[in-house]
């Protein structure tokens, strides 16, 4: 067996724990509204042209780390269309547009109001183009604008470190936070102020660069009634290799040497730059989520019947939850689960995707459970085609798109055969 020495971060990252600005300090000498009138001082200072106003690809140098950092936190964050998501510390809101973009009911924060004019500027220029939808809020720095148990998600992109009380923020979201709901962060690490870009920035300007401690995080997060972090580790930034290593790794494996060097990277980048989540409560899962969609078609008869004088099929079909998380199945803005009918030509391609819906009855339709459907299907007035019945989740996914059930076809000549038509 093979055993590697987990090394702390590179210490020339970081300046002297005997000489600068010590943290503690800062944050007991700067009065809230020393921080509040320097931050909107700061933000003031930006236009619609500001680079920070067009992030995340507004800087070549720092736009490819911006994105991996942000793919990370969105994946901890487990989003859905139809969330209410909080982007806590939202600066100038393109976070909060994209968020919208994706279908969330989105709800950008900052303390700043400067920094919420130009985000209100963002909403007014840019508009949503999708099914979701933005508002920003000022809010005092102490109780968040919110009503309890309001809100499915939460994320903190490089803000939370910038808090003198990170103890009073996480009770605030275990408040607003609904049950199941979670807090998605991207922060940097235990020993971020001491880095030399902290120092100077403490230096320079009237701003907190305070460390984020997962176990102080852990301790805080027991006492407000959300469950200890789920840390997200990955390579932060890739890993570069010639073609000859590549062609030595896909064939040989990687060796001990580049494995060891390797480890040593992954754990500096682990604790530089941490994604974690808190939950609240047990994760509630159902049909707006894609991971969770599985589902089996049993067909229990099908007869002919005209529908308007014109030639039709009655059926009835047993439909069972197989997946991880129950079905959705009233009119919500997503994952109602349905039962769908394509239309293909006879070589498969596509003639209309949306050919037929049918509500399910049962509400809900629980994991493992099963519910009967029946119905009637006016057939098409066309000599040869497929009909595919499947189950879809409206605008989340079909569910045999991936590969999460396997669809009932019926070709014109099988109904000619079995004298359905």
């Amino acid at each position: 067996m093979i055993s590697f020495k987990f090394v702390k971060p590179n210490k020339k990252l970081f300046a002297s724990k005997n000489q600068g600005v010590d943290v503690q300090q800062r944050i007991a000498q700067l009065s809230d509204t020393e921080l509040l009138k320097a931050a909107d001082a700061y933000f003031a200072r930006f236009t619609t042209d500001s680079i920070q106003y067009k992030k995340p690809f507004s800087d070549p140098a720092q736009s490819p780390k911006l994105a991996i950092h942000l793919g990370i936190m969105l994946q901890a964050a487990d989003l859905f269309r139809g969330a209410r998501v909080l982007d806590f510390g939202c600066s100038t809101g393109w976070l909060t547009l994209g968020l919208a973009q994706m279908g969330c009911d989105a709800i950008g924060i900052d303390v700043t109001p400067s920094a919420i004019r130009l985000a209100e500027r963002l909403k007014a220029t840019r508009r949503v183009k999708s099914d979701g939808s933005m508002d920003f809020h000022c809010y005092d720095g102490y109780r968040l604008p919110l009503s309890d148990e309001s809100i499915d998600r939460i994320v903190c992109f490089e803000a939370f470190h910038h808090l003198r009380d990170q103890a009073a923020i996480l009770k605030e979201f275990a408040r607003v936070l609904k049950q199941g709901g979670r807090v998605a962060f991207l922060e940097p690490g235990p020993e971020h102020s001491q880095t030399i870009e902290s120092q100077t920035e403490m230096s320079q300007y009237k701003v907190i660069e305070n460390n984020v401690s997962l176990p102080r995080i852990a301790e805080i997060a027991a006492q407000v009634g959300l469950r200890p972090p789920e840390v997200l580790v990955q390579f932060q930034q890739p890993q570069q290799l010639s073609f000859a290593e590549f062609e030595q790794w896909s064939t040989k494996g990687i060796s001990v040497k580049r494995a060891h060097a390797l480890l040593k990277t992954l754990v500096n980048q682990v604790t530089d730059t941490q994604c974690f989540y808190l939950q609240k409560g047990e994760a509630q899962m159902d049909s707006r989520q894609l991971k969770t969609l599985g589902g089996e078609l049993q067909l229990l008869s099908l007869v002919k019947e005209s529908v308007g004088g014109s030639p039709g099929l009655r059926f009835a079909l047993t439909l069972r939850n197989n997946g991880t998380g129950k079905w959705l199945t009233e009119l919500v803005q997503a994952g109602q689960v349905r039962l769908g009918v394509q239309l293909l030509n006879s070589d498969e391609a596509v003639v209309n995707l949306n050919y037929a819906r049918f509500d399910l009855n049962a509400t809900p339709v629980e994991i493992s459970q099963e519910c009967v459907i029946n119905g009637v299907l006016r057939l098409p007035a066309k000599d040869a085609y497929i009909l595919r019945f499947d189950l879809v989740a409206e605008h989340v996914a079909w569910f045999a798109q991936h590969g999460r059930s396997s669809p009932l076809t019926f070709t014109s000549q099988e109904l000619k055969e079995q004298r359905l038509l």
